[in-house]
């Protein structure tokens, strides 16, 4: 072998993970390109521009009027944002496996990066529906990275932006405090009962809560909209139906629509739960496939 092939192969060798995640990347964005153009029931019926603003949070409602006057539509716009954000998740989850020790395998990274990336849960949130699930897991995910460097505010405020665009995040800043009961065979529940959690566990679900409060009542200042209208914004994902705009009609009805509204982001958990607990990954696959079949058949009822 020449000296200008050992070099070159060793270059590939050194090179091969990087240019494999830039191949995916180019993949999973040319497998968006197919749904630029395509507008859902869903999309047309609860963007905001069409329905009235109690439908969101204020903040979302802000942060779509501050979309630029530009050639393409507040619709595209929001799709382009959506895929950028659908890559920064990915590179969050990447990233929060290799602070946490779990996987150290660049084939399992990779992994990772690439079933995220081209889940049908991914897209089909972003593309077919232009919902802002990505935006706010990957401010989760980032979050978790600096709080595992122990940097609880700026995570915090982080994590707060996300659950200001959907309320529905702010279910996952209980995470590091349910995390701090894990029991562990060597202390008896007694000594577990003694044991204080260190302030940084209350500080991060805390400061994100206060972020996302703040944000929300600047923005309802800012659109000058009514406090009720932007409080009833902040659960309308418990109480508006996407598919009728209005209050659900029942309890089947409610529990019909919550994988529409959380399957991003239990989809997301649980491929990440499969790379960081091996023994979980039958249940993390069998949560996805579900999830999966469920959103087809909600997409084949033309939502």
């Amino acid at each position: 072998m020449f000296k200008w092939e050992q070099k070159l192969t060793e270059i590939i060798d050194k090179k091969l993970p990087l240019l494999a995640f830039f191949i995916v990347t180019l993949s999973a964005f040319y497998m968006r390109r197919a749904g630029y153009w395509y507008s859902s029931f869903d999309l047309q019926n609860h963007f905001y521009p069409e329905l009235p603003t109690y439908l969101h949070t204020p903040f979302y409602t802000l942060v779509i009027k501050m979309l630029p006057a530009i050639s393409i539509t507040p619709v595209q716009q929001v799709k382009i944002l959506v895929c950028l954000f659908d890559l920064a998740a990915a590179l969050g989850a990447v990233q929060l496996l290799k602070e946490t020790g779990r996987s150290d395998s660049r084939t399992a990274l990779l992994a990772c990066f690439t079933l995220l990336l081209v889940s049908p849960l991914t897209i089909e949130s972003g593309l077919l529906w232009i919902h802002v699930d990505s935006l706010c897991m990957s401010a989760f995910l980032w979050a978790m990275v600096l709080y595992k460097r122990k940097r609880s505010v700026p995570a915090g405020i982080l994590a707060g932006i996300g659950a200001a665009l959907l309320t529905q995040y702010a279910l996952l800043l209980l995470l590091p405090v349910l995390f701090a009961y894990k029991k562990t065979p060597e202390l008896s529940s007694s000594e577990r009962s003694e044991i204080k959690l260190p302030p940084r566990r209350f500080l991060f679900p805390c400061t994100a809560l206060i972020t996302g409060l703040i944000l929300n009542a600047a923005a309802v200042g800012i659109l000058d909209t009514d406090w009720r209208t932007g409080l009833f914004g902040l659960v309308n994902w418990l109480v508006i139906s996407p598919e009728s705009g209005t209050v659900f009609s029942g309890f089947i009805s409610w529990l019909k629509t919550m994988p529409a509204y959380l399957g991003y982001m239990i989809g997301t958990l649980s491929l990440l739960t499969a790379f960081m607990k091996p023994k979980y990954r039958v249940p993390a696959a069998v949560i996805h496939v579900l999830l999966l079949l469920y959103i087809g058949h909600i997409l084949q009822q033309g939502w």
